[in-house]
């Protein structure tokens, strides 16, 4: 890369850096990544190719945001690679290539980033990052302190917040939190984080994403209460967050009148009478699973059912005794 290209392209990272600066949690462990992405975005052809034709002013905003989403990209990969490789599609230049259906959808080759596997974009940007079932891992060893808190992954992600509808990072052994600047992603609509080693509260400002449809964080170690915040995203749809370790009551939810499903057992929520989930039944809502109420059920011939004349819930359609097989609800 030239000088030139290189300055520009320095420039352009220090000054995104700066005004996408967060309160994130333990921010600097990641730096290694983050160096560990310039370093190859130094060698980098397509990268090469966008900050020398980012001069031009007719595109110069345009070429400057791919550039910073390729960045991006490439400081996510590396900050999730701490324990291994990938499991699909990493990089050539790993210690062990991983399968992949074509050489240019590997992450990091040198062709468009929106060619890579999980990537999908418009108008040159990304909006959708997949990453499900990857082998992502970021988790501290066992000589760390457990008790440090940290971010899923670095606040590089939010040069992605332009664009970017969709984020699924599920079935992969990602640790740390969702991030405070998750609030930045305003056209954000699917979230996908299940079946991870995730942890923390929900923020506060992933209540602002109005655009939001789908909410699937089941099967994790979340905590914490439901916030009646819940209650702006009026375009939600699916809110899957079983097994967890949420507490509290539920919210009203008779607003959210577009819930198709909702998923709550496994957690140990309380008074859900006054949540309206049982008036949206006779709406759009067609999956509501809890957990079965005390003593409502028995254990027959290998299967739960309610006991006779009791209601195993009020109104859901499955429920789940003390975390155990799905009880039928006739």
């Amino acid at each position: 890369m030239s000088p030139t290209s290189w300055q520009y392209l320095t420039a352009v990272i220090s000054a995104a850096s700066a005004e996408h600066n967060s309160e994130s949690a333990n921010e600097d462990r990641y730096n290694t990544a983050r160096q560990k992405a310039m370093h190859w975005l130094a060698t980098d052809e397509y990268a090469l190719s966008l900050a020398s034709n980012a001069n031009n002013n007719d595109d110069a905003n345009k070429k400057s945001t791919q550039l910073l989403q390729r960045y991006a990209l490439a400081t996510i990969y590396y900050s999730t690679t701490e324990n291994g490789e990938w499991g699909r599609c990493a990089p050539l230049s790993s210690a062990t290539a991983t399968p992949c259906d074509n050489d240019e959808h590997r992450y990091l080759s040198s062709a468009n980033h929106l060619s890579w596997e999980g990537i999908n974009g418009k108008n040159g940007l990304v909006t959708w990052l997949d990453l499900n079932a990857k082998n992502l891992s970021n988790c501290l060893s066992k000589d760390d302190n457990h008790n440090v808190e940290y971010d899923m992954l670095p606040m590089e992600l939010t040069l992605l917040s332009p664009s970017l509808e969709l984020l699924w990072l599920h079935s992969n052994p990602i640790c740390g939190n969702l991030p405070s600047f998750i609030g930045e992603f305003t056209n954000l609509q699917s979230i996908s984080v299940y079946s991870t080693n995730m942890s923390g509260t929900i923020p506060s400002s992933l209540y602002q994403i109005e655009k939001l449809a789908s909410i699937r964080l089941y099967k994790s170690n979340f905590e914490g209460r439901i916030s009646e915040d819940i209650r702006n995203l009026k375009n939600l749809k699916w809110f899957w967050i079983h097994e967890n370790q949420f507490t509290g009551k539920m919210p009203p939810l008779g607003s959210l009148i577009a819930l198709e499903g909702i998923t709550l057992n496994g957690n140990k929520l309380l008074d859900m009478e006054q949540s309206g989930l049982c008036w949206l039944r006779n709406g759009n809502l067609k999956y509501l699973w809890s957990d079965c109420e005390h003593g409502s059920v028995v254990k027959k011939d290998e299967e739960w059912v309610a006991v006779e004349g009791n209601k195993a819930c009020e109104c859901c359609t499955r429920c789940f005794p003390m975390g155990e097989a799905v009880a039928k609800v006739e």
